[in-house]
Order: C-alpha cells, then structure tokens, then sequence
C-alpha cells in the first residue's frame, strides 16, 4: 500500500517483500483472487481464459501501482489449470 504513494511524490522508498517467518507462514504475502458460484461454470471458464489473455496487462497495472509481486510456485501454477 505505500508504494504507490511513495511513488507519486518521487520518494525515497523501496518496498521488498517480506521472507517467510521461521515456521514457514508468510504473513504479508497473499495471493488475489475471485470466486464465482459454484454452479456458475460458464462464467468461471470466462474468468480463467480472461485472466490468461490479459495476464501481460494485470501485470502492468499490478507494477504501475507498486504492487510487490512474488513467483507463483510450481504446485500453485499448476492448481492455475486445473479446475
């Protein structure tokens, strides 16, 4: 949340994400996401192919805005697919 602001006036900030803690929780890393209602599969097939087309701009806006972003593991970008 600093970022941006910081951003804007020029100043002399630098945002980092946050290591994990010692018992392997990371408390200021989240991920983003949406749901739609479980019956709703049509509208979710149209979400998913959305976010993959638009994925380059997300992430755009997601930088412009400051947004420290963290690699998506392996097990992550495959739950991604799976539905």
């Amino acid at each position: 949340m600093a970022k941006y602001p910081a951003k804007k006036k020029a100043a002399p900030i630098e945002i980092v994400p946050l290591e994990d803690s010692p018992d392997g929780s990371t408390h200021y890393a989240f991920e983003i996401s949406m749901g739609v209602r479980k019956s709703d599969k049509a509208l979710r097939d149209k979400l998913d192919e959305a976010l993959v087309r638009k994925r380059d701009e997300i992430r755009h806006v997601l930088e412009e805005f400051g947004v420290p972003l963290l690699p998506v593991s392996e097990e992550k970008a495959g739950d991604q697919k799976a539905h």
